[in-house]
């Protein structure tokens, strides 16, 4: 009985440390396969940074060449080509008072705003906001926003002095002391305490190119587009509704549902 008990003894210490010995090879296995992870990695990075090195990456910078954009569409009758360029020339025309400058003005022309890298494009790469604060004799002070090397602006302020919501544009310059507005007292907006108060946002022009063929469309085809849209939002967020219900269940599907309807009425509430 002795003999019995001593081999199964021995049978079982033998087996604890056939475990204990399988679990060190297991730990091991992944302390290494770590530790090659690891070593893959660092490989990997050491060959992109060597390729990069090798390539010597450079930003070229403003593409040269043809503008390809800003002339008229192929096709057009010799009455649309004349419409075009006349269209083209008073968009480029410098305006003086006489014309309709001012009193607030952020340029006296709308291709001056609006140059790279053609007319109808954005900014170009001399700001002429700063040259046309002055011009004619304008007593005019440039922003501290507004330079020769950075872009056309037109700036916004967030909040009126009240509180409420402003988002208007506020016009940089005025015609005050211009050879052709004599009499004019107009004040500048008061960007200085604007900028103090985190009260400005801005805008740089975006290219108008193709800015006809938008005016084709007719006001009830963006309307119908707009509505369509909306219709096939509220679908999918029908379908996203029944997805949440059949997973969460009833409690969770009715905090759902409500939330949606909630959202809904915000999104379709007047602003």
């Amino acid at each position: 009985m002795g003999i019995h008990v001593h081999t199964k003894i021995k049978g079982l210490a033998g087996l604890l440390l056939a475990r204990q010995c399988a679990r060190k090879r297991r730990r091991w296995g992944r302390t290494m396969a770590r530790k090659a992870g690891a070593l893959l990695i660092v490989g990997m990075l050491l060959v992109v940074v060597s390729t990069a090195a090798t390539l010597k990456v450079k930003d070229p910078g403003v593409r040269g060449g043809p503008a390809g954009a800003g002339g008229p569409l192929p096709g057009l009758t010799s009455a649309e080509l004349a419409f075009f360029q006349a269209g083209l020339a008073a968009f480029g025309e410098v305006e003086a008072v006489k014309d309709g400058l001012g009193p607030r003005l952020n340029l006296d022309s709308c291709g001056g705003c609006h140059a790279q890298p053609t007319t109808g494009g954005s900014s170009p790469s001399v700001n002429p906001q700063v040259a046309v604060a002055t011009k004619a004799g304008a007593k005019n002070v440039v922003p501290s926003f507004i330079s020769l090397d950075g872009p056309v602006r037109e700036a916004r302020f967030k909040f009126k002095t009240d509180g409420t919501h402003d988002g208007g544009v506020h016009n940089l310059y005025t015609i005050a002391g211009r050879t052709d507005a004599p009499g004019c007292v107009l004040a500048q907006p008061d960007f200085r305490r604007a900028a103090a108060r985190n009260n400005l946002i801005f805008r740089i022009p975006p290219p108008v190119f193709g800015a006809g063929l938008i005016e084709e469309i007719a006001d009830a085809t963006i309307m119908a587009n707009l509505a369509t849209a909306r219709s096939s939002r509220a679908a999918r967020e029908l379908a996203d509704d029944q997805i949440d219900m059949d997973r969460a269940g009833p409690t969770r599907a009715a905090m759902t549902a409500a939330s949606r309807g909630s959202a809904g009425r915000r999104r379709t509430s007047p602003s």
